[in-house]
């Protein structure tokens, strides 16, 4: 799918690039808690299929190695989509990781727009 300007700017690609979206919902106790949006450079990735899981373990098994993450973590009441899917009350707000992941020649491999049920996460960060 063709990249927006803020996916472009994080990957640091043109706009419209092409790219892989994975929209996963994340659940803890069988209850949906998050929703995932991870968006690839469409070179990194041969078939999709071949992901399986975990976008990380695929990472590694074609020698990608995510060394750093730089995220910006903000609250906001949830739309529409995130209370039809998470089944959230309109008045319990949710948490928005944006977050990029580069590899170990600084180079962003992945963007991702996470949307949290601020009352089941715990969102830590270390230096």
């Amino acid at each position: 799918m063709p990249c927006s300007q803020e996916v472009a700017e994080s990957l640091a690609l043109p706009i419209n690039s092409d790219v892989f979206m994975l929209k996963r919902i994340r659940y803890v106790d069988e209850q949906p808690v998050s929703i995932e949006e991870s968006y690839v450079p469409i070179g990194l990735i041969g078939d999709v299929d071949d992901i399986g899981l975990s976008l990380y373990d695929y990472f590694r098994s074609q020698n990608i190695y995510p060394t750093r993450t730089k995220s910006k973590v903000s609250a906001r009441m949830p739309d529409e989509d995130f209370q039809t899917h998470i089944k959230l009350e309109k008045t319990v707000p949710v948490l928005v990781i944006k977050q990029v992941a580069f590899d170990h020649k600084n180079v962003p491999i992945e963007y991702s727009f996470n949307q949290c049920r601020s009352d089941m996460y715990v969102f830590v960060s270390e230096e």
